[in-house]
């Protein structure tokens, strides 16, 4: 791919108000390997002032960012939200930033310099390699979090360690290319993307890197149950036995000669 002049981050919300602006500072202190940052907010029928929080955290932006809320009335799920960022996206790359705290967007930089050094088109973060901090607070949810990776790659091929990490890193066009693909309106999103890149993945080369990780109590807010990773199971199975999706980018990329499968880099760590 072309060397990338901008990034959008897409910030998904559901009741975040606690954390919202917290984490938007975050994002407009945090240089992006001097890429032009758009910031884009969704709130996903926030019932607490996370709307009112976010626009105005976004009121007062340097030089070198743009950023604006969009307001879906109905919580509709993360998939949705997602989505919604994606199509309205405009970046040369585009990530997804949790409103919870939980990442660092320090770890964003760290992809991105996968990408300036042309070792990558699309970087995953995983909390399971890298040896980085992380914050874990329930064993089921480590115990799930692996066992789903290894079913996802079990039945696409691809192998991952971390399929429900927030952090991906796409180009642009090509996650935008992506959006009609893209059905799931809840927690199922994650493993309906990753099965889009088992399907692409002789067009991409996909690094894996590691990235630290500090997780909510559900006292603190996490959102995640037992029931979302049997849900995500069935998720997985869905999308990885459709038809494969064809690539969207077919017209303006050659199809690589070989099977690429994912690179690790195992010793990553932030700047």
């Amino acid at each position: 791919m072309n060397k990338p002049h901008s990034i959008s981050i897409i910030v998904p919300a559901h009741n975040e108000g606690k954390t919202i602006s917290v984490v938007l500072a975050a994002l407009l202190a945090t240089d992006f390997r001097g890429l032009r940052k758009e910031i884009i907010v969704v709130d996903d029928g926030s019932s607490d002032d996370t709307f009112d929080s976010a626009e105005k955290a976004l009121t007062v932006l340097p030089d070198d960012c743009t950023g604006f809320v969009i307001r879906q009335h109905v919580n509709q799920g993360k998939g949705v939200a997602v989505k919604t960022g994606f199509a309205k996206s405009t970046g040369d790359l585009v990530i997804v930033q949790d409103a919870d705290m939980e990442y660092d967007p320090q770890n964003i930089a760290t992809m991105i310099d996968e990408v300036l050094k042309g070792r990558a088109d699309v970087v995953l973060g995983s909390r399971f390699i890298g040896g980085l901090p992380r914050r874990v607070v329930y064993l089921s949810n480590a115990i799930g979090n692996r066992l789903m990776s290894t079913v996802f790659s079990l039945v696409s091929g691809l192998r991952l360690t971390d399929i429900h990490c927030c952090y991906m890193l796409f180009p642009g066009d090509l996650i935008r290319g992506a959006v009609p693909h893209l059905s799931s309106a809840r927690w199922g999103f994650n493993p309906e993307i990753c099965s889009l890149l088992a399907d692409w993945r002789k067009d991409l080369s996909i690094v894996e890197l590691g990235i630290a990780y500090y997780g909510r109590s559900k006292d603190e807010g996490k959102q995640i149950r037992m029931r979302h990773g049997v849900v995500a199971i069935g998720e997985i199975l869905k999308f990885n036995l459709r038809p494969a999706i064809p690539y969207p980018l077919r017209s303006t990329h050659g199809q690589r000669s070989d099977n690429t499968r994912t690179h690790r880099l195992r010793d990553a760590r932030l700047p």
